[in-house]
């Protein structure tokens, strides 16, 4: 080596990140509410930062309720995620 790094540029994400306020999260609870399966999925995206084909895919088996956290197995990083459950409504 002669004292040269080659470092490699990293790609910047494009996109955006979006969030909801407070006001936004409650309306859209208020209008799911009369959907229990809907509301569980908004809840548990907003509780854990989950997307919708995770959620989709979770199993009871992959809920710890002495732990309170579900384990999710992600392709993209090939082992298992475990992500802590803090809803408070």
């Amino acid at each position: 080596m002669n004292g040269k790094l080659k470092i490699k540029e990293l790609k910047e994400d494009e996109r955006p990140v979006k969030s909801l306020d407070e006001s936004q999260i409650r309306k859209l609870l208020s209008v799911t509410e009369s959907d229990p399966a809907i509301y569980m999925q908004i809840l548990l995206a907003l509780g854990t930062g989950l997307i919708r084909g995770d959620i989709e895919n979770i199993k009871v088996s992959d809920i710890n309720f002495v732990k309170n956290c579900i384990t999710t197995y992600s392709k993209k990083i090939k082992r298992p995620w475990h992500h802590a459950l803090y809803l408070h409504i």
